[in-house]
């Protein structure tokens, strides 16, 4: 029998600072920084989902109303003619069971057309001057 010495080079095992040696750690590591990564974007979404909704327009007077309506149809801004209107539980709460259908019948062109119809009774160069209800004005004549 004929031995044959043979030499074998070891590989340095690579240093992780203060972590030590080897490639567990190195594994170790890795996985801990996937974590942070994860519990961070979990933590940020979860603060998004707790901050309340932009304020919406809440006009306290039929004035403050018809003002708050004559400047969207001044500017034509279809998303403020529909922050006015109830959205959601407030539907729920205010019609009932008649909730669905009114919901049903929401949508944007809807909104975009009714704009367009106010916007054509307001005759160019004209301004907000006060708001009354309809019937009180009839019950003064």
């Amino acid at each position: 029998m004929i031995l044959i010495r043979t030499a074998q080079a070891a590989e340095a095992d690579q240093s992780w600072g203060c972590f030590g040696t080897g490639d567990a750690v190195g594994y170790l590591l890795l996985v801990l920084m996937l974590l942070m990564f994860l519990f961070i974007r979990v933590s940020r979404r979860s603060d998004a989902a707790s901050r309340p909704p932009p304020p919406r327009p809440r006009p306290g007077s039929i004035d403050q109303l018809g003002s708050a309506l004559f400047r969207i149809i001044k500017n034509d801004d279809a998303a403020a003619y529909r922050s006015l209107f109830l959205v959601g539980d407030e539907v729920r709460m205010a019609l009932g069971r008649g909730a669905d259908t009114y919901l049903e019948g929401r949508t944007l062109g809807m909104y975009q057309r009714s704009l367009d119809g106010i916007a054509k009774r307001v005759p160019p160069g004209a301004s907000f001057d006060g708001a009354f209800i309809l019937r009180d004005a009839l019950a003064r004549v």
